[in-house]
């Protein structure tokens, strides 16, 4: 018997599943008719599917509002409840900055805005933490994401229609 006559080697290998079709890129959205109230909130629900990240958030104006005078629009998407921002929160004239109309065909791109009033958050999680958590944008079971569209007090002549839209990445 030798130095090295009794020793034991363990081998654990990793176990690969090739699994279709992986992360699929899917939306939902949310069409609001006359979606502008003089002085008030506009409430809506969006739902988040099951295994699932927040990727994005899109505004697309489907009909154009006229003011009267000129008015601010602010929207927010959260976690929680109506007004919550921790999402997606425009600050209070992200949409419409002292004007009196949207366009049909606006497209903001909440994510990838060079504008300064968008104020986004990251929803995946981060690298390089000696201890990873939980995407703030990841939902196992799914649940539904609060948004709220806010009007400064003036008089709406024309109401308009709008789309919110959310991306998501789903894990299969």
């Amino acid at each position: 018997m030798g130095l090295l006559s009794s020793f034991t080697i363990l081998l654990t290998m990793a176990i690969f599943s090739h699994a279709r079709p992986g992360v699929a890129t899917v939306a939902r959205r949310v069409i609001v008719k006359d979606g502008f109230t003089q002085a008030g909130n506009v409430d809506f629900e969006i739902e988040q599917p099951a295994n699932s990240v927040i990727d994005n958030v899109y505004w697309r104006q489907l009909k154009a509002p006229t003011f009267a005078t000129n008015t601010s629009v602010k929207f927010t998407l959260g976690y929680a409840a109506h007004g919550d921002t921790t999402i997606v929160d425009t600050g209070p004239d992200g949409i419409l900055d002292d004007g009196t109309t949207i366009a049909e065909g606006y497209v903001l791109d909440m994510k990838g805005n060079p504008g300064t009033d968008i104020s986004y958050t990251f929803q995946y999680s981060t690298d390089d933490d000696p201890a990873p958590g939980v995407a703030p944008g990841f939902s196992s079971n799914g649940r539904d994401l609060h948004a709220r569209v806010t009007c400064t007090d003036d008089v709406i002549t024309v109401n308009g229609d709008y789309e919110v839209t959310v991306v998501f990445k789903v894990f299969e």
